[in-house]
């Protein structure tokens, strides 16, 4: 499925609700809700969902690679430090430390997404089922 630039009209909670699959959500970057009860009361949870279907967890996995960069830096002025950088394996030591960085932080973007997208369609899609 192509991805399309224009916006997914959501017009019922049940039709949000099936958007909470993956598999469902592909090809899809943004949403629009247009519920007919009330147009405006929704777009902090859109707001939520869309960027939520853009995250890639690049947010996160740069923070952790900074955070690595820093650690190895403080770690680099004890005495004695724990890596020497003129040693053959210190930097692909730090290379493998950095890599395995990223990689946690943008599992745990990816993840932290969709926990976000899936508590805004359930909260949304729940109001329906209230009487």
């Amino acid at each position: 499925m192509a991805m399309s630039t224009e916006p997914k009209i959501i017009r019922t909670r049940a039709e949000l609700r099936a958007l909470r699959p993956r598999q469902a959500r592909r090809g899809i970057r943004r949403i629009a809700l247009e519920f007919p009860d009330d147009p405006n009361r929704h777009r902090k949870a859109e707001d939520t969902i869309n960027h939520s279907l853009r995250a890639c967890g690049c947010e996160t996995a740069a923070a952790f690679v900074a955070v690595g960069l820093l650690g190895i830096a403080v770690s680099l002025l004890h005495d004695p430090a724990p890596l020497d950088v003129a040693s053959v394996w210190a930097w692909p030591r730090i290379f493998v430390l950095l890599a395995l960085l990223a990689l946690a932080g943008k599992t745990l973007g990816l993840v932290i997404a969709e926990w976000r997208l899936r508590t805004a369609i359930d909260r949304i899609g729940q109001e329906e089922t209230r009487p």
